[in-house]
């Protein structure tokens, strides 16, 4: 049986990237969009929201409760104020959640643990495989020079920035960043304090 995912934020890059991923795989069905109040795709129908030629039969809502019953799990890439009201309702309606909402405050990356005790949640920053591949070479790289070894790490670019509101970082940066790495990095030694483009201690 497919699993039905409800996509938080359906109408963004990630949302619509996610949502189209899913209905061509048999593995999985939208059993929800879900969008802000407001936003111009309340109320179209997923297929119109993704370009397609056809409809899917699954309008965009604003309703977060009704959204979150429809579904199996939640797919959540919103801000972090609706991260943390998405992720409460999931807790009262006990549907495990997916968040890769970037910029979150400590107290709101503590919500989510708190709500980890009761229901499954996998959150990171950034999903990247090689982000969590570049962070699994930093702790082998910090075992094996040891301290105080100083060493360089540059990143290039694909020339396509995002530009955040209210100066929130990207999930690069809120990754590479905070104290907290990603689930698949929860092994990384404290010395591994972030990584960025300059010297790395």
């Amino acid at each position: 049986m497919a699993i039905k995912l409800v996509i938080s934020g359906c109408g963004g890059k990630m949302g619509r990237t996610i949502t189209s991923l899913a209905l061509s795989d048999s593995s999985y069905a939208i059993g929800a969009a879900l969008e802000a109040a407001g936003h111009e795709a309340l109320g179209q129908d997923v297929g119109t929201v993704l370009g397609r030629a056809g409809k899917v039969g699954i309008p965009v809502t604003d309703d977060a409760r009704r959204a979150i019953t429809q579904g199996d799990v939640v797919i959540e890439f919103t801000i972090p104020e609706v991260t943390v009201a998405h992720v409460q309702l999931a807790v009262e309606l006990r549907k495990p959640m997916v968040i890769g909402t970037t910029g979150l405050t400590e107290s709101q990356r503590a919500a989510l643990r708190d709500a980890a005790a009761s229901i499954p949640i996998v959150f990171s920053p950034n999903m990247s495989v090689g982000v969590s591949v570049l962070f699994e070479l930093a702790q082998l790289a910090a075992q094996r020079l040891g301290s105080p070894t100083t060493w360089r790490l540059s990143r290039g670019t694909t020339g396509r920035r995002k530009i955040h509101p209210a100066g929130r970082p990207s999930g690069w940066r809120s990754c590479s960043r905070q104290r907290e790495k990603p689930p698949a990095l929860s092994r990384c030694m404290p010395s591994v304090q972030g990584i960025s483009s300059g010297t790395t201690r």
